[in-house]
């Protein structure tokens, strides 16, 4: 049973036992008619805690991409742009090319009516739009928030690791760094006492009047022993060859 809501936030629900596998709790599942969203096995992974996702990608011999990577990925060699393939929502740059939906968010008046005219109401397949960039990536941005390595702080700032080379494929803070920026009053803990790892892409439930977060440099944190039904990884691997890196 459901008997909590976040203030703020009511249509967020603590939901006991919700898995990777159980994406909306106990009754629910990736397949047959406990899905009630069709199959999904060819859908992102949700729910995994960041520790889940780190282990995973280790699991590979890869790791989660840091955000300056992940970034780097999203861009496909454009410059400043809102999104992997432009700065269109629809994908219409090229004069006389038709409107599409190019990715998966919320679409209709957020939080009472997701029309799914983009054709999901929750997640997607993980190829679904085809290729968001020239780089042949898929759903960079919409339909799960996806977990980066870095710590999270309110601002990109110069580490000890970072001043020599500026922000040039730069890593997030140390612990300790974390540390020194909390005791100056420029940044301070969750509630559970925890610093949170970022996220990046936005997920199907954003929506440009409350959460237009997925554009390309937009980001979001969360508790590393958390997990949400909209949020996902993927896993990085430094390129065989170096011309391609």
């Amino acid at each position: 049973s459901i008997d909590s809501a976040v203030a703020a936030v009511p249509w967020w629900l603590p939901v006991p036992n919700a898995s990777w596998k159980m994406p909306e709790g106990v009754d629910s599942a990736l397949s047959g008619s406990a899905s009630r969203f069709g199959d999904r096995w060819n859908h992102p992974v949700v729910h995994m805690s960041w520790n889940d996702a780190d282990a995973y990608c280790r699991w590979r011999n890869a790791s989660l991409p840091t955000e300056a990577q992940w970034e780097y990925a999203a861009r496909g060699g454009l410059h400043l742009k809102l999104y992997p393939w432009g700065d269109w929502p629809y994908g219409n740059e090229t004069v006389g090319e038709k409107k599409r939906h190019r990715m998966n968010i919320w679409q209709g008046k957020f939080p009472k009516n997701n029309s799914a005219k983009d054709g999901y109401i929750k997640t997607a397949p993980v190829d679904s739009f085809g290729e968001q960039n020239s780089f042949g990536l898929y759903n960079m941005v919409g339909n799960v928030w996806e977990w980066t390595a870095d710590w999270f702080t309110p601002v990109h700032f110069l580490t000890e690791e970072t001043q020599k080379t500026g922000f040039i494929d730069p890593t997030g803070p140390s612990i300790e760094e974390l540390d020194y920026i909390a005791e100056q009053g420029f940044y301070q803990k969750d509630t559970s006492g925890q610093y949170e790892k970022v996220k990046k892409g936005g997920s199907f439930m954003c929506h440009k009047s409350y959460c237009w977060r997925y554009r390309i440099c937009a980001r979001s944190h969360l508790t590393p022993d958390s997990s949400a039904h909209h949020t996902g990884f993927r896993c990085a691997r430094p390129a065989s060859d170096p011309e391609a890196a």
